[in-house]
């Protein structure tokens, strides 16, 4: 009769705490009884984990506060192929979280689960344990694994002599487009580290970024650093929203750059030929390198400080100001896209054509910064002001999509310091003065009869 009785008060005792609720021990000793397990509190985007690759993800603890304030303890996660959880493939316990500071008196806890299968669901749920041993679980969550490895998120998805896009797309690896997501893309060389910051292409989770003044057949690795933040509400507790941060173990690729290559060659019927595309590039739609002019007091084009020249051989060389006015007086101009980039089509007296893409240019107020700052950005291949070279710096292009600069080896002698470019937006085109302030790319000519 007493067992009975004992065993009574234990069901009722068991009862009351529940396996649903969770305990958490205050400072006066007593204890106060929480149900986190509500998804009803928790959007859509935080039941998700924060990224997830072929054979990883890495799953947020959604309770934890920063600081440990308001923190409902989470004693471990359980992930399965079967959403019954009938075999648990993996458990991991609040031992095996990694907490990840963010500002001051924030922390940002999460479990890594690794060794996963390609394109395989798993489903995944918190679990608690009572002050009687107890187990209380969320409700069963899950994410699909794809075909990505972290390993090949960044991507060199253009390469010409002077100038690499890289990117990385994690479309596939976020929940979505809301999160906040900074990528930090590095090309080395030997000793040399050039950095710059992605920029989003607008409505994706796919981050670029353009590095025009590389120097060619050389090699290089590309390093990226990712970092992913997001919102989680605690609605059901009158929190404020949480921020959180997660970086990502940094990916690397190696890539190398060609060697300048002689463009096809077109007749305009002006007198010249016009390269196919810019110089560094080699198809039409590609940016190229940036160049600035020299810092000459002369024209120099076909003369030993042309970079054309110097690239190519002789019988090649920068346009000059009254060649690109020709342009401008004799050819037609319309808006065109190829292969997805946006730009405009030349075509000549002679109805032959060529395709500008719209490159933008690159501006900084002082070239030389680099030699004094190089936290500025700036970068050059070899010592600005050498004749026989030309200065290569960047920050993200200006108007990269909307319109195109075309440097000159033609020197504006009425101004100290300037030099003529060409300028064109959306079907019009111009001649233009400007100091060496700026990079932009080059559109070799050719003066070598066929």
């Amino acid at each position: 009769m007493k067992t009975t009785k004992y065993i009574l008060w234990a069901t009722a005792l068991i009862l009351l705490l529940g396996c649903e609720r969770l305990s958490v021990l205050e400072d006066d000793g007593s204890y106060t009884y929480y149900s986190p397990f509500s998804n009803s509190s928790v959007t859509d985007d935080a039941k998700h984990p924060v990224a997830v690759f072929s054979d990883r993800a890495i799953i947020c603890d959604i309770y934890h506060r920063y600081d440990n304030f308001y923190k409902v303890d989470v004693d471990g996660l359980q992930v399965s192929t079967t959403r019954d959880f009938h075999s648990i493939e993996k458990e991991y316990s609040s031992e095996a979280l990694t907490e990840l500071a963010n500002g001051s008196n924030k922390s940002f806890y999460y479990w890594t689960v690794d060794d996963l299968t390609p394109k395989t669901t798993y489903y995944y749920r918190y679990f608690s344990v009572d002050t009687l041993g107890g187990r209380g679980y969320s409700d069963t969550l899950s994410f699909t694994t794809n075909g990505i490895k972290l390993s090949e998120l960044a991507e060199v998805t253009e390469v010409s002599p002077t100038f690499a896009r890289v990117r990385v797309n994690l479309d596939d690896v976020v929940t979505s487009v809301d999160n906040e997501i900074i990528v930090s893309f590095s090309v080395i060389q030997g000793n040399d580290t050039l950095r710059l910051s992605g920029r989003r292409v607008e409505g994706t989770n796919i981050l670029e970024a353009d590095f025009p003044w590389l120097t060619p057949n050389t090699a290089y690795v590309l390093m990226s650093e990712i970092m992913i933040g997001g919102m989680l509400p605690y609605s059901s507790y009158s929190f404020e929203l949480y921020y959180y941060l997660l970086k990502l173990p940094t990916s690397s690729k190696t890539f190398a750059t060609p060697a300048y290559k002689t463009a096809d060659f077109v007749d305009l019927g002006l007198g010249i030929k016009w390269a196919t595309c810019n110089l560094g590039a080699t198809k039409p739609e590609q940016t190229g390198g940036y160049y600035t002019y020299p810092q000459a007091t002369q024209s120099v084009a076909g003369t030993s400080s042309d970079i054309v020249t110097n690239a190519l051989g002789p019988g090649y060389r920068m346009p000059t100001q009254s060649e690109l006015q020709l342009l401008c007086d004799y050819c037609s101009w319309k808006e065109e896209t190829v292969n997805g980039i946006k730009g405009m089509r030349c075509t000549g007296p002679n109805d032959n054509s060529i395709f500008f893409p719209y490159s933008g240019y690159i501006e900084a107020s002082h070239v030389s910064d680099y030699y004094t700052n190089q936290s500025t950005g700036y970068y050059s291949t070899g010592y600005y002001g050498n004749s026989l070279t030309y200065s290569m710096y960047g920050r993200t292009p200006r108007e990269k999509g909307t319109g195109f600069s075309l440097n000159s080896g033609s020197y504006n002698n009425g101004y100290s310091s300037h030099y003529y470019y060409m300028y064109g937006s959306g079907g019009h085109v111009q001649v233009s003065t400007d100091n060496y302030n700026k990079a932009m790319p080059i559109r070799p000519v050719s003066t070598i009869t066929y």
